[in-house]
């Protein structure tokens, strides 16, 4: 799912000279992605937990093969700007109910599934874009959009064949953590873990964001040298991810937390200090130790929520995070013309900061098996 949202991006400046799009009009197309993701994350996070997670994901994925499929042969805007909220439909069924999924079905090792699929997904947001961006300018935009639509195909077939329901447990939430009735799977834990997530995220969009520019207009390195840099951060990201969750399962998800969070904020430090032969290698301490901690708040979350509420929790969690990612970075960006790049960096640091006060003063009433 990851390549085809990050395979379509390259593919806008090839449509915007087709259709003659203002840059609000490609704005307004990205955005559209975005919608299906804010507005359908959580509804379908509600209707895996009753009606099956493998049973609601697939169903999804057909919605976006269609989706993509009319998008290659759209012939106006009003048209493209629909058909990409149909497309955006499996993405947000799979973020609530995918992590679950995954979760309920490998509840000894959720940490290191989860990590995996982190890397998974790191590595599909590094490929779609070479793929469709090789495709688009050799073939056209359409066949690379329709080469999309014949990988989700492909995924589809994949995950019917092979990936089965997990078996449906009904938990009754006791927690005295219970913020609103007996049975509710809203407790302190999980808010402050939905709550961490989405302030990582504001860091996340930040950094990923306006990075690069950093690099060009401070640091003064070439626009082809910071589009290397930026793919250390995202390359070795995607191997944390791997470590994180796997650590988590050992030592326990806020020992890995923790520690993974300060050293994004010690390291978006070094990183506005040192001089530029050090950025790469900073780059990618940052991107291996920060993004450790992903898959270990992710398995948190499904450690602290009944298995019949967890697609429902992943849905409320990523639906803040997709409408972060939509409001964080002209926000930012604002402060950024302003005060200047440094100022916003050293803004979201403090976030990291409140993540970790959030985990260290939070009473989980387990840790994957660990005493916190």
């Amino acid at each position: 799912m990851h390549a085809c949202d990050m395979g379509l991006p390259p593919l806008y400046p090839l449509i915007m000279g087709e259709f003659g799009l203002s840059y609000v009009q490609v704005g307004l197309l990205v955005t559209a992605l975005y919608l299906s993701r804010v507005l359908l994350t959580v509804p379908f996070g509600y209707i895996s937990d009753k009606t099956g997670l493998k049973s609601t994901i697939i169903p999804g994925l057909f919605v976006s093969i269609v989706g993509l499929l009319l998008v290659g042969v759209a012939e106006r805007f009003d048209h493209l700007f629909l058909f990409l909220i149909l497309t955006g439909i499996a993405s947000s069924i799979y973020h609530s109910a995918g992590p679950a999924l995954i979760a309920r079905s490998l509840p000894k090792i959720k940490g290191k599934a989860l990590g995996i699929e982190g890397f998974g997904g790191s590595t599909g947001s590094a490929l779609g874009p070479l793929l469709t961006g090789i495709t688009g300018i050799l073939f056209g935009w359409r066949v690379a959009i329709n080469l999309l639509a014949v990988l989700v195909i492909l995924i589809s077939f994949v995950f019917w064949k092979f990936i089965k329901e997990p078996a449906r447990r009904i938990t009754v939430n006791n927690s005295s953590n219970n913020l609103i009735h007996r049975g509710s799977f809203i407790t302190l834990p999980i808010l402050s873990v939905i709550l961490a997530f989405s302030l990582r995220g504001i860091f996340w969009r930040g950094v990923s964001s306006f990075i690069p520019l950093y690099l060009v207009n401070l640091r003064l390195v070439s626009v082809e040298l910071a589009a290397v840099l930026f793919a250390i951060l995202m390359a070795s990201g995607a191997f944390g991810m791997i470590f994180g969750g796997a650590f988590s399962d050992r030592i326990g998800r806020r020992r890995v937390i923790v520690p993974s969070t300060l050293c994004g904020v010690l390291l978006i430090l070094i990183f506005l200090n040192i001089p530029t032969a050090f950025l790469g290698f900073t780059l990618c301490l940052l991107g291996l130790l920060y993004f450790s901690g992903t898959p270990a708040i992710k398995a948190l979350l499904a450690d602290v929520t009944p298995p019949s509420d967890l697609a429902k929790a992943f849905g409320l969690t990523f639906t803040m995070t997709y409408s972060v990612a939509l409001v964080a970075p002209p926000v930012l960006g604002y402060f950024a013309d302003i005060a200047g790049l440094e100022v916003i960096f050293y803004s979201i640091s403090v976030l990291l900061i409140i993540v970790t006060i959030l985990f260290l003063v939070t009473k989980f009433d387990k840790d994957d098996g660990h005493q916190v």
